[in-house]
């Protein structure tokens, strides 16, 4: 079982080189957290769409608030392809934290809003945020203006009538929740895997933040 274990991840990891590109490669900081971008961005998909296939069965009359979130968590797979193609890491780690936040409103605005299971996938995004863009004080600015633009989009619609669905059964809702909770533990399980390989990632960010 280990053995089988250890191909699975040696061949996930060849897989994972195989994206990164040689620039990247030859910076040590750089190719780590490419590295963490990489396999979030190919075991994501397969995590985050339980959630969009969870609400096609808890959901008395799903509609098309479940494919764009589904469409919108399997476009990660791009993302790989994208960067081996060339193109400069840093603004495609913010394009990916932007459909992630995407995908969290979304999954907010149909399916609860405040009271949304799915809410708590907001806190990810710092995590993640962080993994892909170091410490970098001007990228995290970015980040929170963008959440922050797309909250305020989000809430405009809101505010001009367009009600947040929230006729979810309440069974229904706790399964929402429970599916939630559980992917959302293997997301945090995964990367904080990957930090433990490499715990040098996080001093050295510090270090160069000091």
């Amino acid at each position: 079982m280990k053995a089988k274990l250890a191909e699975m991840v040696a061949a996930l990891d060849r897989l994972v080189n195989y994206f990164i590109p040689a620039a990247i490669a030859a910076d040590r900081d750089a190719r780590n957290r490419a590295h963490v971008f990489l396999v979030s961005h190919i075991l994501g998909p397969f995590i985050g769409n339980v959630v969009p296939i969870a609400l096609y069965v808890f959901d008395p009359a799903p509609g098309y608030e479940v494919v764009v979130l589904a469409i919108s968590i399997t476009a990660f797979w791009i993302f790989p392809f994208v960067l081996r193609a060339g193109a400069p890491y840093n603004p495609l780690a913010l394009v990916s934290i932007q459909n992630l936040i995407f995908c969290i409103l979304w999954g907010c605005y149909f399916y609860g809003g405040v009271t949304s299971p799915t809410l708590a996938w907001v806190l990810v995004i710092p995590l993640l945020a962080f993994f892909y863009l170091g410490s970098s004080k001007s990228l995290r600015l970015i980040v929170m203006t963008m959440f922050a633009a797309n909250l305020a989009i989000f809430s405009t619609f809101y505010l001009f009538g367009y009600p947040i669905k929230n006729d979810l059964p309440v069974a229904a809702m706790q399964g929402l929740g429970l599916v939630s909770t559980c992917r959302r533990v293997d997301l945090c399980g995964d990367d904080g895997a990957l930090l433990r390989q490499d715990p040098g990632v996080t001093v050295r960010a510090r270090e160069r933040d000091a």
